[in-house]
Order: C-alpha cells, then structure tokens, then sequence
C-alpha cells in the first residue's frame, strides 16, 4: 500500500489541513485493480519533530482517530497549532499514519510540514504571500553523500536561493528530506529528455507509454509526494508534447491538484489539450518583457526586425498564468575562446544576471526563475534514463566547481538574491521608528527630522538631513510635519518613503524626502518650497570680482562618531596623480591626515567613509555629478556660547549682536587691556572661536594657571585683504586657540585682553563667540557633505571659478547613499 500526506489551509483562521490518501498496490488487492480504496480504520498522530538529541519528550500537536466506511482513498483532518513551512521558516512536524486494512495494520512516519498553495490568475500565493521564485538549475550527481548534499544546500541557502529545478531527472529522497529541512521549493522533472526534438518522438506511441513515460513518473511522484518542498512537477526537459505527457499530467492532477504542473516546451501543447499551471520560458532576451508568455528561444532562431532583439518570437498572449524561467542566465560556460582570451567575461556576467533578476523581480506575472546552473560537470552527463547528454560533457557552467568550491558567479549569484526583509514602522513616544529588523532608523516627531540610522544594532549616523548652503546663513530648523509609508504608489516592495517638512527660520521652506531601500540605500531629495532670503550678492574683491552665490549647495548628515577612514574615486583633473595626492582620482586618506580626508572630492563616482571599530561604512553613489567633503562637528553638549553662563566676563565686556555669521548671532568683546574671560570646563582639549575684523586687537590664552598663547591676532591677515570687498572684511567663526591631549578633569581657561593691536588695526577689540570642548563622553563626529553644485568664490585675482551657485525656490535635487557594515563588499 502506497500512503501520501499532502496540507492545505484549513477551514478556519490557523487551521491546517492534513489530506492522507491510500493507494493500494497489486500485492494488497491480490490483482491488478489499483483502484480499490476500501479500508477500515485511521489514526493520525502529530508531534513536534523533535531532535533526536533532545531527551525531552515531543509534544502531540493533534491525535485522530477515525472509523472508515465504505471506500474512498483519502481522509482529511482539520488541525490548529501548528506554524506553516516556509523556505524562510522551514517548520516540520513529524506524522504518525496507522491504517488498517483488512485487518493488516500499515505504519507510516513522514516529517510533514502545512502549507497552501494559491493559483490567481498570474499570480500564486504561498501561505497566503506572491511567491517569486530565486532559483538555481541542479543536477544531483549520482553518489553524492549527505554531507556533500548538506554542504551545497548550505552554500545556496547562504547565497538567498530559494528554489532547485532538477534536470535530466528527478531529485532522489536524501536531496527532498534535506530540501524539507533547509528551506527550498523544489521543481522535480520526469526523467525524460529531448523527446520528440534531440532524441525519437515516442511522446504518441501507446508501446512506450507504461515503460518509458507512466512507470518512471509514477515512481518519481510517489517517492516524493509527501515532501512539502515539492512545489512542481515537471513533465520533461527539452520534450515535445504529445499523448503520453497528456497521461502523465491526468495522473497527477488526479493524485494532486494543489501542486503546479509545468513542462519545459509549452508552445508544443496545442490549444486543444490541457494548459499547464505555469508558462516555462526559457533563454529570454534580457530586454524581452520577464511575465510574457514566449517561445523557448532556443528554438527556431527565425532572423527577423520586428523587435527590439532581432529575433521572430512566437508568444500566447491569451493565457493567464505566471511565467516561470526556469533556465535564464545561463553562466559563461559556452564561449571558449572568448573565456580564454579574457576571463573577466566572469565578472561581466554578474551585469546580466542584475539585468535579468531586477526585472524578474519588478513584475508580479513572472513566478521567478533558475539559473543555468549549480555545479560544474566533469565528464559524462547522464539523464535520468542513464543515457549520455553529450552537448553537456565536461562542461563548467555552474556556481560552484566540481569540487563544490564557490566560484566567482557565486557572489553575483548571493549579491544579486540577497533578501532583505520589509520595513515596517512603530510609533515611540515623541518619535517613529522605520525598521526591518537589520537596519533601523529613527524620526523625531518635533524637529521632523532623523536623529539616527542603525545597523546590526551599530549606529552610523547620528542626524540628518540638513540642507548644505555655505555661505547662506540658516536660521535655527524648525519642524512642521513628518509622514511614513511603508506601501502604496511609487513605493518599492518592502521600501519606506519618509517625508520631513520644515523650516530654516525666516530663509527658507524645505521638504525632505528619504526613500529607504531594504538593503540599507537612501535616497534623500529636498525641494525648496518657499525663499525669503537673498543669495550672497556679487562684489567687487580687492583683485577681482567675487560671484556671489553659495560655494556648497547639497545636503548634508551627521555621523555617529567619529569615522577613520575617506576612500573615493572620482573624475579627476588628470589621468595621473602621484601617490599620497589629496587630488587623485582614487585614493583614500586617514583622518590624522588632515588635508586629504578634509578636503573636497569633486565629481566623484563612488565614495566610502568607514570606522574599523565595528566595521561601519557610509557609501556615497553618483555619476560623477556629485562632489564630497567631510569635516568635524561637535555634540552640541559641548558647545559653549559667549552667553553661556559657564564664562564668567571680569571687566568691561559688551554682548553685542551680529546674525551675519557668528554662532547664536552674538558675541562679546572688549578693548580695555586687562579684561578677563574665564571659563571651567571638563574635558581634554578645548578650542576658542571668534571672528576677525578690522577693528580687532590682541589677546593672551591662560589655561590652568599657565600661558598657553600670547599676542593671538583677531585682525585679518595682510594676504586677506585682496580677496575681501569693502564692508566684507569681517571673517566669522575662526578657531584663535585650540589645545588638546589634556588629563580629563575639569580645567581653567582665561581670555585676557592686551589692549594692543597690529599695525593697520583700527581698535583693539578681542571678540568671542564660542567654545568648544573636547570629551571621550562626547565625541565629535562628523558631518558628511554631499554637494549637487559648489564653487569657491573667493579664489578671484583672475582665476577661473564656476558660475554662481545660487539656491531658488522650486529646486528638486539629492544623492544617495548606503549604509553598511560589510567591509569586504565595498573595498574600493
């Protein structure tokens, strides 16, 4: 007696069913009738499958038992508490069948898993999900062992393949039992092969129906009815259609109709005859349509113009099923010549395999695909007949070589399948978060703007956006709204759309959007919604004429940390730059080097910024049309403004206003010799920021009881004064002192002014404007800048410099970036 167990979604919400059905054999019925279905008695048992390790006892998930009546070969139960089998969660439970037949007892043990499978239209469900199907072609080589079985399964589960179409033949019950286990949908093909094309068309021939079409397919079903990971029957490879395939599909759709039914030729099937559930489509042109329904392009290559690939195609266009490729990219395998002359073709193929699968992807008609094929062969190629396949002898057209070792297609096989799961949004007090459990990102509900991006728990940036207008003094950013979606139009599959809406005081109105891809991409947009203020104005310098303008427009975000790292290539001036030049087209540079991690990377192409601490990076995409620079931002912790009650002022000190450029657009000054600024502050360095000016004198620095610095000039340098305008000599937010390396412990600074000046000065005022100091409890960061436009203004005396870079009301621009922690994908 033959016993299948198939499942399907119950009656009720998390009810499974469990369909057993009994096919009698010659030896039970003591003839040839099959058909005879009577039996007496059933109990079913559902366990947990439990390791076999585990000493625990497993616990019974459903108990049945059942008197049968008259005859009937199939019995179904209803069952709660069970989670479904997915590739993702490949949940198994262990089935216990006890028939009885004539009195004679028949046991059976299957690990079972639930699931239910939904044809609509050109669409099919899967637990209730559109499936799309991330496969491989693999042909399981006779006498592989477990161990090898497991190795290879583990590789493909690691590289985000989901589904094995077998080839030449079906797949054997170790491969299944695994396949169950693991997590893939498997499509198991009839051991038939170039009937009716490449070998004799016996597909009508009623003497080879039993031997050679019925036998074989029947053994092949029941040997792997009962495994959950058989999504399709494949009735034959490369076969031309006729009777005995027409046999074969009314046996197994009587035996099974929830599983899909494909064949590997199915324009060979005439109107007439019974569709397939699936449209099997074979060496498609990539810029071919993915959920059309074609001929196999393998045959019949009918020179033609009337299409974009030169190619007559014939295609049913009334069928309503899903297209399945299961051969597409076939990996370079064919081309000798062309692999000996250059092996980087192997590189070249990931760029097909991208072009295929994104717009496989793109289409809810396409069911997915196979790539052509796993594992490199090493002589012979047999089919499942034990016939010799010999166009595929010696033939090295898998991911994997012949040894099973990961080749380079492997990577553009895991790169181009990698699953990230879709994002989903919660709401926190005072904030939203937009998570998919790998990267996270957080959203103030006041300022409207993001405060955080994690990754694997590490956080790589700390803020952003922020609109980049150097030269255009903002007003402090003000939140006005802040709206998350995780669907709807224009929203890629498993992407969150952010839009952040403020403004920059009375300057401007800006609206934020962020497009979150799954796999850690941002692309951030702003559109200026409303200018009120005007573009720095074009002057006449002391050599020269200043355009006006900004000299950045961009956006710009603040990074967690403090990162190490500046890599980039980019379009440079030269072909040619000698190593260790800040200006070269690649390069990259560590931050204790100052002038070539700080400095901008115009028109790069690609950028990475990186901490080795924990592996994070931040990548920057472009085109060339982008330009990049990073440079230090203190935690607004440790700013000390001149108003901050932490300075005490001893003498005569004027609090004077000044919101052209000056940090909280004030600062405090003093002309008279011996007046004092004195600040406590804890930490390990502390820098002094003012601005310079015409009327500006000179000042001495005192830390802890000792002179740091004297005579600190605030009067703008001699060589200054040829790129100023007149009435623009005044410099904001200049660092006079800086000092680091101190102990951390709390300090003494003093500002004393000296009541001198240099020659030229036109008073003796020491102004300041903030201070900032340094702690390990608060480190600076960074504010990554990402230019659309910049210029540098002031280079005037003649140079050439680009045209005014102005911001305007209506403007729509952004960059993109990533975020990651895998180093090794992104070396550059």
């Amino acid at each position: 007696m033959k016993i299948f167990i198939n499942t399907a979604a119950g009656n009720g919400h998390d009810t499974w069913q469990l369909a057993v059905r009994w096919m009698m054999t010659e030896e039970d019925t003591g003839g040839s009738d099959r058909a005879a279905q009577n039996a007496d008695f059933i109990r079913i048992r559902i366990e947990d499958a439990a390791d076999s390790a585990d000493e625990t006892a497993p616990e019974v998930i459903s108990q049945t038992e059942y008197l049968l009546c008259g005859s009937g070969g199939t019995f179904r139960v209803q069952i709660k508490g069970v989670r479904p089998w997915s590739p993702a969660d490949p949940v198994l439970y262990t089935a216990d069948i006890l028939l009885s037949f004539r009195g004679r007892e028949i046991k059976v043990r299957e690990r079972v898993g639930f699931r239910s499978i939904e044809k609509r239209g050109n669409k099919v469900f899967w637990n209730g999900e559109q499936m799309k199907l991330k496969g491989i072609c693999f042909r399981e080589k006779p006498g592989m062992t477990e161990d090898e079985l497991y190795r290879v399964l583990m590789m493909f589960k690691e590289a985000d393949i989901n589904y094995l179409r077998s080839i030449y033949g079906p797949f054997g019950r170790t491969m299944l039992c695994l396949c169950d286990e693991l997590g893939f949908w498997v499509e198991d093909t009839a051991p038939l092969y170039g009937v009716g094309d490449s070998r004799p068309a016996t597909q009508n021939s009623p003497a080879h129906l039993e031997s050679d079409y019925m036998g074989p397919f029947r053994r092949m079903t029941e040997e792997s009815f009962s495994h959950v990971s058989i999504l399709l029957w494949s009735l034959g490879h490369d076969c031309i259609w006729g009777r005995n395939f027409r046999k074969m599909y009314e046996y197994i759709k009587g035996l099974d109709d929830t599983r899909l039914i494909n064949f590997h030729l199915p324009m060979t099937i005439p109107a007439e005859e019974p569709q397939m559930d699936v449209w099997s489509v074979n060496y498609i042109d990539w810029r071919q349509p993915a959920d059309e329904h074609y001929d196999q392009m393998v045959i019949f290559h009918t020179q033609g113009a009337h299409n974009e690939i030169g190619y007559a195609t014939g295609r049913a266009e009334d069928y309503t099923m899903p297209a399945l490729h299961d051969i597409y990219a076939p990996a370079p395998c064919r081309s000798l010549d062309e692999i000996e002359r250059d092996p980087g073709i192997r590189e070249f193929w990931g760029e097909s395999l991208k072009r295929h699968w994104e717009k496989m992807e793109s289409m809810p008609g396409c069911l997915g695909g196979a790539i052509l094929a796993a594992i490199d062969e090493e002589g012979v190629v047999l089919d499942g007949k034990g016939a010799e396949i010999p166009e595929i002898r010696d033939i090295k057209w898998g991911i994997l070589d012949a040894g099973h070792n990961p080749k380079p297609e492997y990577f553009h096989v895991k790169m181009v399948y990698r699953e990230h799961p879709a994002f989903v949004k919660k709401e926190l007090p005072g904030e939203a978060v937009v998570t998919n459990g790998i990267y996270e990102y957080y959203f103030s509900r006041e300022s409207c703007l993001m405060t955080g991006a994690y990754v694997k728990k590490a956080k790589i940036l700390d803020g952003g956006p922020y609109l980049q207008a150097t030269r255009l003094k903002l007003e402090k950013w003000q939140g006005m709204g802040l709206e998350i979606l995780t669907a709807g139009p224009g929203i890629n599959k498993g992407a969150a759309l952010v839009k952040m809406r403020g403004s920059y005081g009375n300057v401007c109105d800006i609206e934020f959007t962020m497009t979150l891809s799954p796999d850690g991409k941002i692309r951030t947009e702003y559109e200026v919604l409303k200018l009120s203020a005007f573009m720095p104005h074009t002057v006449k310098a002391g050599i020269g004429l200043d355009p006006g303008g900004l000299d950045e427009r961009g956006l710009a975000f603040r990074t967690a940390g403090k990162m190490e790292k500046f890599s980039w290539e980019r379009e440079g001036l030269w072909d040619w730059y000698p190593q260790g030049h800040p200006g070269a087209g690649t390069g990259s540079a560590a931050a204790a080097e100052k002038e070539a991690f700080h400095s901008m990377k115009h028109h790069i192409r690609r950028a990475f910024i990186s901490r080795q601490e924990d592996g994070a990076m931040i990548r920057v995409h472009s085109d060339g049309s982008h330009s990049v620079r990073l440079e230090e931002w203190p935690d607004d912790r440790m700013v000390i403004d001149d108003r901050d009650s932490r300075i005490v002022y001893e003498g005569n000190w004027l609090q004077m206003d000044d919101g052209c450029g000056n940090y909280m657009d004030t600062e405090t000054m003093s002309a008279r010799a011996g007046d004092k600024a004195v600040c406590r502050f804890k930490g390990t360095g502390i820098a002094v920021y003012g601005p310079t000016d015409i009327i500006c004198g000179k000042c001495d620095v005192i830390l802890d009881g000792r002179t740091a610095a004297v005579e600190i000039s605030q009067y703008p340098k001699p060589v200054e004064f040829m790129t100023m305008s007149r009435g623009y000599e005044k410099r904001y937010r200049v660092c006079l002192f800086h000092v680091s390396g101190l102990e951390y412990k709390e300090h003494l600074l003093e500002i004393k002014v000296r009541g001198d000046k240099e020659a030229g000065a036109q008073d003796t005022y020491t102004s300041i404007d903030y201070f900032v100091v340094e702690s390990p409890e608060y480190p600076v960061s960074q504010r990554l800048i990402i230019n659309n436009d910049f210029n540098y203004a002031r280079l005037v005396q003649g140079n050439y410099m680009n045209d005014k870079v102005a911001l305007k009301a209506g403007i729509k621009e952004g960059c993109t970036i990533s975020i990651g922690r895998e180093r090794q994908e992104w070396k550059v």
